[in-house]
């Protein structure tokens, strides 16, 4: 009688456990459909809404293409970009009063849809004039940077004028 009760008390000990471990396992389903029905209804509301999302996306691009494209040195062939960017340091350094004593391009640099348009300056004059040209650089509506800078004093005599040299450069599209 003894061993009965026991068997009887096992079973019910072993079937309270398997029935919380199925409650448990339900509840942990329960909660993915949950999770899951959730995913659902916020994806259906971004399929409804897909037309303003291209909309937007398509407006987006344009912006950027058009912000991307005036501040590039745009040119049919990265070489006619090359000889605009040259044109265009020139016209700055003389409009700023520099003594432009050689401009030299530099290797271009690619990196995917843009390719860096890089032009040693090596010009004389006022530090005046030469802290135009760098505002003037800096203000300017393209994409110009300073990339390397040395400045010397022509002599120590004159300390007026300087020899300026810099490494400036300009991105286009590849």
């Amino acid at each position: 009688m003894l061993i009965i009760g026991m068997l009887i008390l096992l079973l019910v000990v072993i079937f309270r456990f398997g029935a919380g471990m199925y409650k448990s396992y339900e509840q942990g389903i329960q909660s993915e459909i949950e999770v899951r029905l959730s995913d659902y209804d916020r994806m259906s509301r971004l399929i409804a809404d897909e037309r303003k999302y291209i909309d937007e996306h398509s407006a987006l691009l344009l912006f950027e293409k058009e912000y991307i494209d005036s501040r590039l040195i745009l040119a049919a062939m990265p070489s006619l970009a090359e000889a605009r960017f040259q044109n265009m340091i020139n016209d700055l350094a003389a409009s700023a009063g520099l003594n432009v004593q050689s401009l030299r391009v530099m290797p271009r640099t690619s990196l995917g849809e843009v390719s860096g348009l890089t032009i040693g300056i090596n010009c004389r004059g006022e530090i005046r004039s030469i802290k135009k040209f760098l505002e003037e650089i800096l203000n300017h509506d393209k994409l110009i940077f300073v990339d390397q800078m040395e400045l010397r004093i022509i002599s120590k005599t004159e300390k007026r004028d300087f020899n300026f040299n810099a490494k400036l450069i300009a991105w286009t599209r590849s």
